[in-house]
């Protein structure tokens, strides 16, 4: 029983930081494209959009769709398992934000892919 516990627990655990790590790793990369922005003192769309291409790009490659893709995996099967309320709610947040992560992902190697073509 005990065992159990302890794997559900961290199963929560992987799940929850494998959601939310992507996130934080991009608003990182959206910060430095700002300060990028700033720094060279341009404006306009065009220099912001392809500030934030870059960090879009970049961060789908590196992270955007494995940590999301294996976020929901274990954190489906922690809802499947758990009686806890209060786990289940983290969880659906937590795949809700990895789904979000996954759509933007998915949106700019889509965006990237139609502007080389």
């Amino acid at each position: 029983m005990k065992a159990e516990a302890d794997i559900d627990r961290k199963t929560f655990l992987w799940g929850v930081v494998l959601a939310w790590v992507p996130i934080a790793f991009f608003m990182v990369g959206i910060v430095r494209a700002f300060m990028q922005v700033s720094a060279q003192k341009t404006s306009g769309w065009v220099a912001v959009a392809g500030d934030f291409l870059g960090v879009l790009v970049t961060y789908a490659l590196l992270i955007g769709f494995a940590s999301p893709i294996l976020a929901i995996v274990l954190l489906i099967r922690v809802i499947r398992q758990t009686r806890s309320a209060t786990r289940t709610f983290v969880a659906v947040i937590s795949l809700c934000g990895a789904a979000m992560v996954l759509l933007m992902c998915g949106a700019a190697l889509w965006s990237v892919a139609r502007l080389h073509h």
